[in-house]
């Protein structure tokens, strides 16, 4: 019984000493550690705009700023703000106000204090200036029998932001990558479609295509 009693004196004291150690050590100060940390990519139009979140704490509380291309993040009036609270926000602009050293570039979030120094990832920073654009499909000539491949042309501009959903037949029919048959096949992520060019399917017919924008 005696044991017993002394095993548990031996624990609770040494268990009152890690306490005491962990208080002392967070007196003393710890290094930022991030609470939110910012994604590695950012895409967004010029007509929401976008906002990158970032957060860090440690004692004492670190300062968080925002650096690209090794300069400090400040505002640009009407254009990027940086928050109190860490954010940095891109407003809505107009396709005038596009501006590269803004909208095209790298940023990272970087929380300081006397107890060290952290920086995020680099997060690449890309807005896309919504604008009026066509898209083309050229006629293409093929010799009975044998196979046709119809290319949607999209402009370069846009052409990461948009995609393909399906064609139109001139009379109206849909062809949607779900509709397989010996005839059609729709390769929505190759913008193009596959025609088996037949006599009796779809000899001197005409196609357009639906597309989308992401």
């Amino acid at each position: 019984m005696m044991l017993y009693h002394f095993l548990w004196l031996v624990v609770t004291v040494t268990g009152l000493g890690a306490q005491g150690y962990l208080e002392a050590a967070e007196e003393e100060g710890s290094g930022p550690v991030f609470l939110h940390e910012p994604p590695s990519r950012l895409h967004f139009s010029n007509t929401t705009g976008a906002l990158l979140p970032c957060s860090a704490h440690g004692n004492p509380p670190p300062l968080v700023e925002w650096i690209s291309g090794g300069e400090l993040v400040t505002d640009v009036a009407g254009i990027r703000s940086v928050h109190t609270n860490g954010s940095l926000q891109f407003l809505p602009f107009p396709p005038s106000a596009y501006t590269a050293s803004v909208h095209a570039a790298t940023y990272s979030c970087k929380a300081s204090s006397a107890a060290g120094v952290i920086v995020s990832r680099p997060v690449h920073v890309r807005a896309v200036v919504r604008q009026y654009y066509e898209v083309q499909v050229y006629d293409e000539f093929v010799i009975s029998g044998n196979t046709a491949v119809l290319k949607c042309h999209v402009p370069s501009f846009v052409r990461d932001y948009v995609t393909v959903t399906s064609w139109v037949r001139g009379s109206g029919e849909r062809i949607t990558s779900d509709v397989l048959s010996g005839k059609y096949q729709n390769q929505p992520k190759a913008s193009r479609m596959v025609c088996q060019l037949l006599m009796t399917s779809c000899g001197n017919r005409s196609f357009s295509l639906d597309y989308g924008t992401l």
